[in-house]
């Protein structure tokens, strides 16, 4: 059963319950039935919004043209969310979406979804987990401009994720890719040879996080894997003629 599904029928439930109060007049308890009824319809309707913000998303992402437009509807989506729900996972998930998108304070976006998970009444693991998503968005829209920053915050996010999970897999990636970012900018020899280890070993982590399952991220992974070991040897032999 879906997590619709689930409200749907905690739903059916309670307006059953409402309806056999209010036919023996006990109003009281009907009114309790009715309004754990409106929570749930009101569920729906995030589980719905959440649903279209990120479809609007993704489909502006690989949308150049209509990308403004998604992005908009997707935004006005994320915030209606933030306006009705008070389920922190769900809360989250709009926050990060709103990450992801222009015109966005992204620091203070993450920093107020970490505070509500720090405060919020979930287990440590599961904070730990949330906050490393968010985190992992940041460290995607940091990147742009500053790929050392972004990597600090990938590798700082790794630190309280689960491990052997395809967030785990992601953040090693990501961090990688700022590693490669920083040796093409490097001139010196020494230093590109140090940013490319550092980004094969991300790689290989990140190989070991991602499950079995993720075959799509570990066989890129495996060809990037082979791609810097190739770099690397070309800049091993740079660095041998440099010192004849």
């Amino acid at each position: 059963m879906t997590e619709t599904e689930e409200i749907i029928e905690e739903y059916k439930k309670a307006m059953e319950e409402a309806e056999k109060y209010y036919q023996s007049e006990d109003f009281d308890n009907s009114i309790v039935k009715a309004s754990e009824a409106i929570a749930t319809i009101r569920e729906c309707e995030v589980i719905a919004l959440r649903k279209r913000a990120w479809s609007n998303k993704h489909k502006g992402h690989k949308n150049p043209e209509i990308r403004e437009e998604c992005y908009r509807k997707a935004k006005n989506d994320a915030y209606e969310i933030l306006e009705i729900s008070k389920d922190v996972k769900t809360r989250n998930s709009a926050i990060k979406l709103l990450m992801l998108l222009p015109d966005e304070n992204i620091k203070i976006l993450c920093n107020a979804g970490i505070n509500e998970v720090e405060n919020s009444s979930l287990s440590g693991q599961e904070k730990g987990d949330l906050k490393a998503e968010l985190k992992n968005s940041l460290g995607l829209e940091v990147k742009k401009s500053d790929p050392e920053e972004a990597m600090r915050v990938f590798n700082d996010a790794y630190e309280s994720v689960t491990k052997s999970t395809t967030l785990a897999g992601h953040l090693k990636h990501n961090a990688c890719t700022c590693y490669l970012e920083m040796a093409n900018a490097e001139n010196n020899n020494l230093d590109k040879w140090s940013y490319l280890t550092y980004a094969l070993d991300n790689l290989q982590k990140a190989l070991k996080e991602y499950p079995a399952s993720q075959t799509l991220h570990r066989s890129a992974v495996e060809r990037k894997i082979k791609d810097t070991e190739n770099k690397i040897n070309e800049v091993n032999q740079r660095i041998e003629e440099e010192n004849k």
